[in-house]
């Protein structure tokens, strides 16, 4: 690889952050050629150009063979610009609408195939031509799976630092910046300000649903939500769409969505999101999100049929989707085309990739849909109807709402009713499946002693009887200069900040004492989940009802020498779920740093052992709000799993390297997922006794456990599986200003001023 590359894929990477030059002249790309070997077959615009050149070549020479273009990639790109020029310049990009997925998608796949040494100026001619919030994704996607950029480990600035206005209310930032021409502002006249966007929510306490507006509103989740759909887009070619268990990452990153979303509900009092489950319904919760950038839903509103620019949908038409996947499933069988013969055919859905197959076609991944003519497009067009019911035949020519694209969805109190009725299908297939058999949840000669949790705070509170979890809030502040002015911050010293208060927790450590009776050492799968222990009404959770409330912690692997009792300690920071704060708001300046010490990386980088690449959940939102005083009682399971039944041989869960990112949530870059066992396993299927609890799970014989409680009090106790235990937990909430966030005193600023 050429020296020059990290240099050459920079380059690219600044034009994400830089205003579209004047007077591009056309690209000739005299040589541009398709790079070899061809990973997946041309397939789109390339057909198109293809066909207009045979017709071409015929009508002029009748009698002449058809000929093949003599540079495929430079007319697939030409027709890619033009078909993507469909999408207005000052249109906003929306991710879930089937016209913008299929324009990005043509531009995708070409950036991707580029040679780098053209990509620059096939990227700078794009930009004249394309919106640019759509060439901006685009060009995200295609970096983020370019081999060339996989290698050079290139990372992306956060899309923040490009669209600022995505996130903040750029008017409260303008109008709040010293000097009043701040939209043509020159760069030597910008001022180092700060602007306080703290409690820049939606609505006031009247309504209950801003008690966790905190939460939804948060910067650095809406920023995961749109890098996990960049790294994991529905439309596009083979090669970049068809992942390994791509369906099932859809399924269970957003199932841990709700788990948390819950969390932080109990926290606040209120009940778990109920699921829009009725698409006639009114929708009692609206949305005003105060942003030039999106239309508002007043409460009450209500879906109608769908007569949009360039796509129509009823809503019966959702209805009868929505009831053919249950039939699928209820039958067991799905109806899906034969590659070969093109014709309908009844497909069993099998254990082991029914559940991928099932979320492709809910979110209607064309390519991996079980029939998407059948089956139709539920989730994404449900999306549409949120987006849209405020002017659903474009009558008033209103913009759509914030559920029609990734970055913005999260804000919207229904994405969670949405998403709560879309994991309600998936867990009515989930109950088509046995429960785990004894042998599947047992190691037999290893057992879990003890958990503890230790605080890593320099400053403990000593009146914590253990076993505490502690949260705060703390105010950071991003630079969204780029985004304001539309520049390199490189050309001036000077930066427009904004502050935001967020959830935060205090670091800790894990400490499972373990025993392993075997004559051989042995390596197991470390996997930690935490719920509440408590429901809505305050009685204890029956297993059943507490399984979808727990959320992942951390996974990972300890090695167990053989009769001996190990003492396995995992730190936080460490969490295989979560990505440190500075890749989660990583600027153009942190991406040039990188760069240039690409050997060396800074340790504030290297700390965080899960690394600064890939996708992942913010690691300050690790832990739930919890409550003050006492703090939320909440269980704390953790299981060891033997790793020879886990490992998957491609890609090792104690890989040391780069792709160890977010691994729970996001898989491992251009690999195989690094578990053999279903996502969220133990937890992802039910049992049968309704009234069993985690400790009824644990057990080796539940029906013996019941019958304990119910007919023999005097029986004894059945033995616990060793290889799992529960401790009690508490998560307490610390009252109080916020606390000065780093990125807030690197900045410069005044602690006692802006918190």
């Amino acid at each position: 690889m050429s020296a020059n590359v990290p240099d050459q894929l920079f380059d690219v990477v600044c034009l994400l952050q830089k205003a579209a030059r004047q007077n591009v002249q056309k690209p000739k790309f005299e040589h541009l050629q398709e790079p070899e070997p061809v990973k997946a077959p041309l397939t789109g615009p390339v057909k198109l150009a293809r066909k207009r050149l045979e017709i071409s070549c015929a009508s002029s020479h009748p009698f002449a063979p058809k000929k093949e273009p003599e540079n495929p990639l430079r007319d697939q790109y030409f027709e890619a610009v033009k078909f993507a020029s469909k999408l207005r310049k000052r249109a906003r990009l929306e991710t879930f609408n089937p016209l913008h997925q299929k324009c990005a998608s043509y531009l995708i796949n070409v950036f991707y195939r580029i040679p780098l040494h053209k990509l620059k100026e096939a990227v700078e001619y794009a930009q004249t031509q394309v919106n640019i919030s759509l060439l901006n994704y685009a060009l995200s996607v295609a970096l983020l799976h370019r081999d060339d950029a996989v290698k050079a480990n290139i990372q992306l600035p956060s899309h923040l630092t490009t669209e600022p206005g995505m996130y903040f209310d750029m008017r409260r930032v303008k109008h709040n910046m010293p000097n009043p021409k701040a939209n043509g502002i020159m760069s030597s006249e910008v001022p180092k300000t700060f602007v306080d966007m703290t409690d820049d929510f939606t609505a006031t306490n009247l309504d209950p649903e801003n008690k966790v507006a905190y939460f939804r509103e948060d910067v650095g989740l809406n920023l995961h939500h749109r890098h996990w759909h960049e790294v994991y887009p529905y439309e596009g070619e083979e090669f970049i769409v068809k992942k390994d268990r791509r369906g099932e990452l859809f399924y269970y990153m957003h199932q841990q969505i709700l788990a948390r979303y819950n969390f932080e509900r109990f926290s606040n009092g209120l009940p778990r999101v109920k699921p829009f489950e009725n698409f006639r319904d009114l929708i009692k919760e609206g949305y005003f999100p105060k942003s030039s950038e999106f239309s508002s839903r007043p409460a009450n509103s209500k879906w109608d049929d769908l007569h949009r620019e360039f796509f129509y949908t009823k809503v019966s038409s959702m209805e009868r989707w929505r009831d053919r996947l249950f039939d699928a499933i209820d039958r067991g069988y799905a109806y899906t085309i034969d590659p070969h013969t093109k014709k309908e055919i009844l497909k069993k859905i099998d254990e082991e990739t029914g559940i991928d197959e099932l979320a492709n076609t809910i979110e209607a991944v064309e390519i991996s849909s079980w029939n998407p003519r059948y089956y139709g497009n539920l989730h994404n067009r449900g999306h549409l109807f949120f987006s849209y019911v405020h002017d659903p035949d474009h009558r008033f020519q209103e913009a759509s709402g914030v559920m029609s694209t990734s970055e913005t969805a999260m804000r919207d109190p229904i994405f969670y009713r949405w998403h709560a009725y879309m994991d309600d299908i998936f867990q009515h297939y989930k109950r088509t499946l046995p429960p785990y058999t004894i042998e599947q949840r047992q190691f037999k000669g290893i057992e879990i002693k003890d958990v503890k949790i230790q605080s890593q705070d320099p400053k403990p509170d000593h009146n914590d009887e253990g076993n505490v979890l502690r949260t705060y809030w703390e105010k950071d502040a991003v630079d969204i200069t780029h985004g304001l002015l539309n520049q390199d911050a490189n050309k001036t010293n000077e930066h427009v900040y904004a502050g935001f208060t967020h959830l935060q927790h205090r670091e800790f450590e894990y400490k499972i004492e373990v025993e392993n009776t075997l004559h051989h050492d042995v390596i197991g799968t470390v996997r930690i989940f935490l719920a509440p222990h408590v429901d809505e009404t305050g009685s204890p959770n029956t297993f059943n009802g507490q399984r979808r409330m727990f959320i992942e912690m951390d996974k990972f692997t300890a090695k167990l020498p053989a009769k001996e009792i190990t003492n396995v300690k995992r730190k936080s920071v460490e969490s295989s779920v979560t990505i440190p704060f500075e890749k989660t708001f990583m600027t153009l300046s942190d991406v040039q740093q990188l760069v240039k010490n690409n050997d060396k990386l800074n340790q504030e980088w290297s700390t965080a052992q899960n690394g600064y690449c890939g996708c992942g959940w913010p690691h300050y939102l690790l832990i739930g709000k919890g409550v003050p005083g006492k703090g939320l009682e909440c269980d704390l399971f953790v299981m060891i799993t033997n790793y020879e039944d886990d490992r998957v041989d491609e890609s090792p869960l104690h890989q040391k390297c780069c792709d160890k990112s977010s691994l729970s949530y996001c898989g491992v870059r251009n690999k195989k997922y690094p578990d053999k066992k279903p996502m969220g396993f133990p937890f992802d299927r039910a049992i049968p006794n309704l009234h069993a609890t985690i400790n009824d799970f644990m057990t080796e014989k539940q029906e013996d456990f019941e019958r304990q409680k119910t007919e023999d009090p005097e029986m004894e106790m059945p033995r616990r599986l060793s290889n799992m235990i529960v401790v009690p937990v508490r998560v307490k909430h610390e009252e109080g200003k916020p606390k000065c966030g780093k990125t807030l005193r690197n900045a410069g600023f005044n602690e006692e001023t802006y918190v």
